[in-house]
């Protein structure tokens, strides 16, 4: 069997002039989409995500700011902080890494980030809009959106096991995939589900967005299945951090049809569908 590996970056290749001209479009107007990333020190995986949104934020001629925050920071000083960002008119989207330190309510978060700034849809008002025709979803959910749909591997009424219930990837990623259009059949799985592989094993479609290095292997999957791996671990082998995802794509080829490596597949994908995020709030703005 041939396996598929997916190439996000090339993905992002194709689609890239796409936004560019959105972008000058915008500019035509004098309106000059701009981004604020809020990142906490000593954060390793945020740095490397940092680091591919501000590679491809050149890329595409938009302004990007990220602002280090330490975390010891209090609670009043972080509202201070997002208060001033909301009343920005520099500011056209912001993005928080998460989670928060212990210290910073999510909760205020929600519900006090400006909607019309909310570029991964984490406020309370945009998770609502979710259940609309919106067009602003959770940077992750949606680049798993675009692969399935870029590379046609769902087909109405097909099973998907989605591993992994968080606020920015399982649960949006759920509602997306039973959105008319995609129709397909969703199980949720997460750390209290009894053995996983009794699903998984029967499931054409697996997203995994569990965090758990190499935790699935062809033992626990479809023989032809597509396995779409959105895990992102660091794990220190040798004195040295090397990122892993869910998944043992070693195991797979020649064994699923369709994978998404670590990295190089969801990731580059999650920076296009951020800042095409940050286009459509402007637009939706104007």
């Amino acid at each position: 069997m041939n396996t598929t590996i997916f190439n996000g970056s090339r993905f992002v290749e194709a689609r890239k002039t796409g936004l560019i001209e959105k972008i000058k479009y915008l500019e035509e107007q004098s309106i000059k989409p701009s981004l604020t990333v809020i990142s906490f020190s000593g954060d390793r995986p945020s740095a490397s995500y940092i680091r591919m949104m501000n590679k491809f934020s050149k890329e595409i001629g938009v302004g990007l700011d990220v602002k280090v925050i330490d975390k010891s920071i209090t609670q009043s000083d972080f509202e201070v902080i997002i208060q001033e960002m909301n009343n920005s008119t520099e500011i056209t989207g912001i993005i928080v890494d998460m989670p928060l330190p212990g210290s910073l309510s999510v909760e205020w978060l929600r519900k006090n980030l400006s909607s019309a700034k909310d570029v991964d849809a984490i406020t309370y008002a945009r998770k609502g809009a979710l259940f609309s025709a919106s067009r602003i979803s959770p940077s992750t959910a949606s680049a798993v959106i675009n692969i399935l749909e870029y590379n046609n591997l769902v087909s109405a009424g097909d099973h998907v096991v989605v591993i992994g219930r968080s606020e920015i990837v399982g649960m949006p990623l759920t509602l997306l995939l039973l959105k008319k259009g995609m129709d397909a059949t969703v199980t949720v799985c997460h750390s209290k589900t009894k053995n996983i592989a009794d699903y998984t094993k029967n499931a054409k479609i697996v997203v995994s967005a569990a965090g758990s290095p190499e935790f699935l292997g062809k033992e626990e999957l479809m023989e032809n299945g597509i396995v779409i791996d959105v895990g992102i671990s660091l794990v220190n082998e040798n004195g040295k951090y090397i990122i892993k995802g869910d998944v043992r794509s070693s195991d797979l080829i020649g064994y699923s049809s369709f994978i998404t490596p670590v990295p190089g597949g969801v990731g580059p994908v999650t920076t296009y569908a951020l800042f095409n995020n940050l286009i459509e709030l402007v637009r939706e703005s104007k």
